[in-house]
């Protein structure tokens, strides 16, 4: 899942500049939808894609035009035809990709920080862009809720009548919150993050709990499970996953869980331990139970279990995807 959020944080971490190349619109068959984005480094480094690579080597030659002139440059790549014989082979991506291609100025860089505000704070998040006739971006706006929070001017020569609006939605990632940091858990937050979520890694062991060992989490929580209720602040949307392998510190982790409205919670172990940790707690019929965690039980391994259980992960959001789907589809019949 290579969102948005993910592509900020990934920028912020690894202090990336140069180009930003954003999917304006596509037609026919495409790898990704509008308003998906990649960066392109200065020495031509790529981080996403916005094909399964047949754009991404031109797009990384073209940013050095970009860098060099510091102006905003659309591309168009139709690639419909499979013999298209100006790209010099079939290339199979059957799709029409218009591309805004932005220089990563102080300006773009002031609304892309507050577009990850935003995320961060787990709003869905509309960025605009104001363009002039020659096509160049004179405004970034930030909008979350009912009203514009932040605007971002860049001053340019020349009219500066605005002549179109580009405007895409970001969701935030997910957020999983993995109780526990003990070696198993971190190819579970590694293969989660990568696969777009926003992790939290809890445990009361501060030596363990550290950004050495989770260096892709989101946050690092190391308190008691009171101080980390309070802090964390769980939602309906949030997905849990409890790996201390402690039965008296799960047993506690899951008090807190059952009482607050969290998505999904997992848990590690036999059924016999399962029943232990959940009796009284937790029906084997709540919905928001998933013991043993993944979608092979009993996997064996760490990294294999890691892939279980970020299976199990995505076909939870792809389940919540459905059912949102589905209400906003009998809301409209009803209105």
């Amino acid at each position: 899942m290579d969102s948005f959020h993910s592509l900020l944080k990934r920028r912020r971490q690894r202090e990336c500049s140069g180009v930003l190349a954003t999917l304006r619109s596509a037609e026919g068959h495409a790898y990704r939808k509008p308003g998906a984005a990649m960066l392109i480094g200065p020495n031509g480094q790529l981080d996403g894609h916005l094909s399964p690579g047949c754009i991404e080597a031109d797009l990384a030659r073209l940013a050095d035009r970009v860098l060099e002139s510091g102006r905003s440059a659309f591309m168009v790549y139709d690639v419909r035809e499979a013999d298209d014989l100006s790209w010099g082979e079939a290339v199979g991506c059957g799709g029409r990709l218009e591309v805004l291609l932005e220089p990563m100025d102080a300006t773009l860089v002031a609304a892309l920080d507050a577009v990850e505000r935003a995320l961060d704070e787990g709003h869905a998040v509309k960025l605009a862009r104001r363009m002039n006739g020659e096509g160049l971006v004179s405004e970034y706006r930030v909008q979350y809720g009912d009203c514009w929070h932040e605007r971002f001017s860049r001053p340019l020569d020349g009219m500066q009548r605005v002549d179109q609006v580009i405007s895409f939605y970001y969701e935030a990632n997910p957020r999983l919150l993995v109780f526990g940091a003990g070696d198993d858990a971190m190819p579970v937050v590694e293969l989660a993050s990568r696969a777009g979520f926003s992790v939290i890694v809890a445990d009361r062991r501060e030596a363990l709990c550290s950004r050495l060992r989770f260096p892709s989490a989101s946050l690092l929580v190391s308190d008691g499970v009171n101080e980390m209720g309070a802090a964390l602040a769980i939602g309906p949307r949030d997905r849990a996953v409890v790996m201390t392998h402690q039965m008296a510190q799960d047993r506690d982790l899951l008090v807190l869980l059952a009482k607050s409205p969290v998505r999904f919670i997992g848990l590690l172990g036999s059924s016999k331990r399962v029943r232990r940790l959940t009796e009284g707690l937790l029906s084997p019929r709540d919905s928001r139970l998933h013991a043993p965690v993944g979608i092979v039980p009993f996997a064996e391994g760490p990294e294999r279990i890691a892939i279980s259980i970020v299976a199990e992960l995505l076909e939870d959001i792809r389940q919540e995807g459905a059912s949102i789907s589905l209400r906003a589809a009998v809301e409209a019949e009803k209105g």
